[in-house]
């Protein structure tokens, strides 16, 4: 507020908290469009709840994240580094309001060059930063995100994701046409790759690349033309985010089989490179609340009940194998 009066509310913004000491994922919200052609009620500027519920619901791990406006990531108070994946929300931003700015360029960059893994959905990446951009866009699209231009509208809101990718069985869906509870997704690029190595994930009905996918070897890339939060099921949505951290992050901290058939064995498997050579004790509960306060202000998830306790002595010959020494790379 101020003399002029009372701006637009900021972005919705979230967290959540994991297993990690801090999160691994963090979310951007880079859709700040707001003109004739994107109306306040098309961008109402809490897409990122989207993006968040559809980490938290990924059944395989449990996902930590910060999230931000894009402006703090350019003003430097969100340091990209401080990440190992990075979610770029960039709905219809184009042109004028710009997808990548050429400060946005150089963060993402630095980033993707010291290691990082990136996410970007937007239906008019390419169309700004390759059809109407610069060469530096061009040079930060093609070399940066492995992402060509191909065409500035697939004709069509209907998906589905290739075989043998990080997309692999996303069935047939659909993206909003206006009339799902986000916005009209009007003109979704259709792109092709720039790199070697870079290849679609997912196609638009009619079989034109909707998303790519991009091992650079220092750097891995999802780039999609269809926006995160315009898929029209939530379950494709958490499909999607958990196809694409699994490629871009395929290291996490501990994976364990989702489910385990009575009588049968099950893999925990743990990944804490800065903790090689520790001791590693497993604990079980039937629930991950209240929760177990630890030093630090930290919290065990996992409720004191019968169950847990058990784990903590011999667990009747029930549990087998919930004690383990980290290797030297922190793996057990």
């Amino acid at each position: 507020m101020n003399a002029t009066g009372v701006s637009f509310p900021t972005e919705v913004v979230g967290a959540r908290r994991g297993p990690e000491s801090k999160a691994s994922l963090l979310l951007v919200n880079g859709f700040d469009r707001l003109d004739r052609y994107v109306k306040g009620w098309e961008n109402t500027r809490d897409y990122l709840g989207r993006h968040g519920l559809a980490f938290a619901s990924i059944p395989s791990r449990e996902v930590s994240f910060d999230s931000c406006a894009n402006e703090a990531v350019t003003l430097g108070r969100v340091k990209l580094g401080a990440y190992r994946v990075v979610d770029w929300l960039l709905g219809e931003e184009s042109t004028k309001d710009e997808t990548f700015s050429s400060a946005e360029q150089a963060l993402v960059t630095a980033f993707l060059k010291g290691g990082g893994a990136l996410l970007v959905t937007g239906s008019e990446l390419a169309w700004d930063l390759d059809h109407k951009g610069s060469a530096q866009d061009r040079a930060f699209l093609h070399g940066m995100l492995g992402v060509a231009y191909a065409a500035d509208d697939a004709g069509t809101y209907r998906f589905a994701g290739v075989p043998g990718s990080c997309f692999s069985g996303i069935p047939l869906s659909s993206f909003d046409d206006g009339t799902q509870g986000t916005y009209n997704v009007d003109y979704p690029d259709v792109f092709s790759p720039a790199a070697a190595g870079a290849k679609a994930c997912l196609l638009y009905a009619g079989n034109k690349t909707a998303a790519l996918q991009w091992n650079q070897g220092t750097w891995r890339v999802v780039a999609a033309g269809i926006p995160l939060e315009t898929v029209t099921s939530a379950q494709v949505r958490t499909s999607m985010a958990e196809g694409a951290l699994a490629f871009l992050d395929p290291a996490p901290p501990a994976w364990a089989d989702p489910e385990i058939p009575r009588g049968g064995k099950g893999r925990i498997l743990v990944h804490l490179p800065s903790q090689g050579g520790k001791a590693c004790f497993l604990a079980a509960a039937l629930s991950p609340a209240p929760g177990i306060p630890l030093p630090g202000g930290k919290i065990l998830p996992l409720a004191p009940d019968p169950l847990f306790l058990a784990t903590l002595g011999t667990g009747g010959g029930v549990f087998q194998g919930f004690y383990a020494r980290l290797d030297a790379q922190g793996r057990a």
